[in-house]
């Protein structure tokens, strides 16, 4: 069989997601994320996140089954579904465009499979994949699509840690995918293209979305070291509990941060500088296919998103260094009722961004 649907893994009745959460499995961690399906008004259940060991995943590659397996179970304990829709890494990925010609008697998956072998340095009977049509860059005689590819070894192998954890998988997407979903929920985005940056410990995502559809997305380093540097700063006679720790390398983020003079300036402005030389590459790459002649926009904001995004003054650095505005993303509108208080905190929901779209495909809040 030629290019599998990653649907096809999971036959659940759509009935059955109607108990049904997100997961994103990181490097680092599990976060998990539900939300009340028994209101007619979108409000936060459950959410969390559980550690995993060190190295049990390793670019995208699961290195350690039972420790994931473990700590999926571990999850599976508190979060109280067992319905899932999750992300696969954005490393194991392949993303890609196509213009193909409306042909009646082909079909669209049919069209894209015989395309597989030009895109994806695998073998068509090794590939799952997906796509998504771009209305707007249609015409009568072409259909524009994104598709996104997986090998099937990394799709099973993600699915099989689900299912022996007890959980019973619903979908897989792409993480930038799920992330622009919460991201972009009242955006108002069609005609012009968004630089999503998830600006992580474990890795930075950057991706570009173009009439709502995720068009380009690549991976550099993560704000790890970042870390690493402000734990060496916290003062010798500080309380040297994690929590403590914790609270002295957080004040030198996102209190100070890049801050002339501020305890960890130094230190915070070179994890700046290595992130907006990253954002340049991409606005640069972005802007030579427009250049091309191929249908795109020049990128006209920086959206940041993930657990680092709120360094003090990292939203005004990149914007001066790339010359695009850049804000943080906004996603109180995914969470649902307004009149009511997220039970995350504004800083911390940043991080939530990819596990918030994963969910927003559940049952009755599906999007």
């Amino acid at each position: 069989m030629v290019g599998h649907s990653l649907s096809r893994f999971f036959p659940v009745p759509r009935v059955l997601a109607m108990e049904g959460g997100g997961i994103e499995i990181s490097g680092r961690a599990i976060t998990y994320l539900r939300f009340d399906t028994l209101s007619g008004v979108r409000e936060v259940a459950t959410f969390g996140a559980i550690r995993l060991p060190q190295g049990a995943i390793v670019d995208g590659d699961i290195r350690n089954t039972s420790a994931v397996v473990d700590t999926l179970a571990a999850v599976r304990k508190t979060c109280g579904f067992s319905f899932v829709h999750a992300s696969l890494p954005e490393q194991k990925g392949y993303l890609f465009d196509l213009l193909l010609p409306r042909d009646p008697a082909v079909s669209l998956r049919e069209s894209i499979e015989l395309t597989l072998p030009t895109h994806v340095p695998l073998s068509p009977a090794e590939i799952v994949f997906d796509c998504e049509t771009i209305l707007s860059e249609s015409d009568a005689g072409t259909r524009s699509v994104a598709v996104t590819a997986f090998s099937e070894s990394v799709a099973q192998g993600y699915a099989d840690v689900f299912t022996a954890a007890g959980f019973s998988p619903l979908s897989f997407e792409l993480e930038p995918q799920a992330a622009a979903r919460a991201i972009l929920l009242r955006e108002t985005y069609r005609g012009h293209a968004l630089l999503l940056v998830d600006f992580s410990a474990g890795k930075t995502t950057l991706s570009v979305v173009q009439n709502g559809v995720v068009r380009f997305t690549m991976s550099a380093e993560g704000s790890g070291e970042l870390t690493s540097a402000l734990a060496a700063l916290v003062p010798p006679g500080t309380d040297k509990t994690t929590e403590a720790v914790y609270a002295a390398i957080a004040s030198m983020k996102y209190e100070q941060g890049l801050t002339p003079g501020g305890a960890g300036s130094e230190a915070c402005a070179r994890t700046a500088s290595a992130l907006g030389a990253v954002v340049k590459k991409v606005l640069v790459y972005w802007q030579s296919r427009a250049m091309n002649g191929e249908i795109r926009e020049p990128v006209e904001e920086i959206l940041l998103y993930g657990e680092d995004a709120n360094i003090h003054g990292l939203c005004e650095f990149v914007s001066k260094m790339s010359g695009v505005s850049c804000r943080l993303a906004n996603l109180r509108p995914a969470f649902g009722n307004e009149s009511a208080v997220p039970p995350i905190e504004k800083s911390t929901s940043l991080a939530y961004a990819t596990v918030l779209g994963l969910a927003l495909r559940s049952g009755a809040h599906s999007l």
